[in-house]
């Protein structure tokens, strides 16, 4: 393993709260690990499929650390970092977190920067394959992860609290369908948000998406938040 410390990189990346460190919290959260490596090494992971989008992850933190490709053809991120281990730590990130996280207390300002962070990491942007309508799922291994999710999700956007879904076999997960998707996706892909590109591209699609029935503007079908957030006209 290269030397990682010897890589420059802003250790103070997640110490001060902004709309790129919270989105990129909430990749981590998804799909990001700390662990300690030999001869006391801190190291603060990053894995994904789409090999640019860490590199605007590296950017971001202003790193100059390699990424490697994955005997599964995935790519990987590791920054040699004891501070950015360390504030990963406080923020509630843990060594073995996948089934155990909470969500973090994210100030109110940077909740969709998070919470878009962490569905272009472990979510699910589409439109259904039978119906045709917007889908956005979010997973996680822990359902309690979920719940937190789902409840602060419906503060900011007034979609509901949705329950959390879990089959045999498969990880639990939480889902929004039809103009309660249209609604999430218009809060949190935003013009000038980082963002995994093909997913904002798809998101940027459910704009043009009008339920074929009742209407949306129905009160028995929308909310004020949520129709404050169609009506604006953000994507």
């Amino acid at each position: 393993m290269p030397k990682l410390g010897s890589s420059p990189v802003n250790h103070n990346f997640f110490k001060i709260w902004t709309p790129e460190m919270a989105y990129v919290l909430g990749f981590w959260f998804a799909d990001g690990y700390i662990s300690k490596g030999t001869n006391h090494t801190y190291l603060v992971g990053f894995v994904s499929k789409d090999y640019e989008h860490l590199c605007k992850i590296r950017d971001l933190m202003a790193s100059k650390h390699k990424i490697r490709v994955k005997t599964d053809g995935s790519y990987e991120l590791i920054i040699g970092s004891k501070i950015c281990w360390w504030d990963l730590q406080q923020l509630g990130g843990q060594s073995a977190k996948s089934l155990v996280i909470r969500m973090p207390q994210v100030p109110s300002e940077h909740v969709r920067h998070f919470v878009r962070g962490y569905i272009d990491g472990d979510g699910y942007v589409c439109f259904d394959s039978t119906f045709g309508i917007p889908v956005i799922s979010i997973y996680s291994g822990s359902q309690e992860f979920l719940d937190e999710m789902a409840t602060v999700i419906d503060s900011n956007t007034g979609v509901g609290i949705t329950t959390v879904r879990k089959y045999k076999g498969k990880a639990p997960f939480i889902r929004y369908t039809g103009i309660k998707a249209k609604t999430l996706a218009l809060w949190l892909y935003q013009n000038g948000d980082i963002a995994l590109q093909r997913k904002a591209d798809v998101a940027r699609m459910f704009n043009e998406w009008q339920p074929s029935k009742y209407g949306w503007r129905s009160k028995a079908v929308t909310t004020e938040k949520m129709v404050s957030i169609l009506t604006s006209n953000i994507c």
